[in-house]
């Protein structure tokens, strides 16, 4: 993500949402891998495949949570709603 010329406030605005894209990222990958332990789990270990879906929604949470955070900073600062997009296509990519 290149920055965009604006003021400070903009700019830390636009730090602040690429390390929530990140943690964003992050979760979807731990809540892959807790729906997989699930899967693997269900009809040998009810009390281990308890503790996964336990995570997972924790983990859910904590997604909502930050895509909360996310559209709250893009109503802040509607100048980065394209850089979000862009950063969202090039993850998709990935």
């Amino acid at each position: 993500m290149t920055p965009i010329a604006h003021d400070p406030d903009t700019a830390q605005a636009e730090v602040f949402l690429s390390l929530l894209l990140a943690e964003a990222d992050g979760l979807v990958d731990h809540i892959a891998h807790a729906q997989t332990q699930v899967e693997q789990l269900w009809p040998t270990d009810r009390d281990l495949e308890r503790h996964w879906r336990a995570e997972e929604h924790a983990l859910r949470t904590q997604l909502h949570q930050t895509q909360v955070l996310v559209d709250r900073l893009l109503v802040r600062f509607p100048v980065l709603v394209d850089r979000s997009r862009a950063s969202a296509s090039d993850r998709s990519a990935g």
